[in-house]
């Protein structure tokens, strides 16, 4: 599913879902990669704001908090 762009926004849903279990998971790298997977698509406004905000206020405040 991943890259059947065309599936939007199940699509960028479960890459969102997914980003959000891996940084409760501390696992950053991955959360990273799935929130650029998934903006990579055509996601919807609402949810691609979601996926930057989860970029932002999650991953980068923890590496920085972390000192990476």
């Amino acid at each position: 599913m991943a890259d059947l762009l065309d599936l939007e926004p199940t699509r960028s849903i479960l890459h969102r879902s997914a980003a959000v279990l891996a940084v409760e998971c501390s696992e950053l790298r991955s959360a990273e990669r799935l929130i650029g997977r998934a903006l990579a698509g055509n996601p919807p406004d609402d949810i691609a704001n979601e996926l930057r905000d989860l970029l932002i206020e999650e991953i980068y405040s923890r590496r920085q908090a972390i000192g990476h």
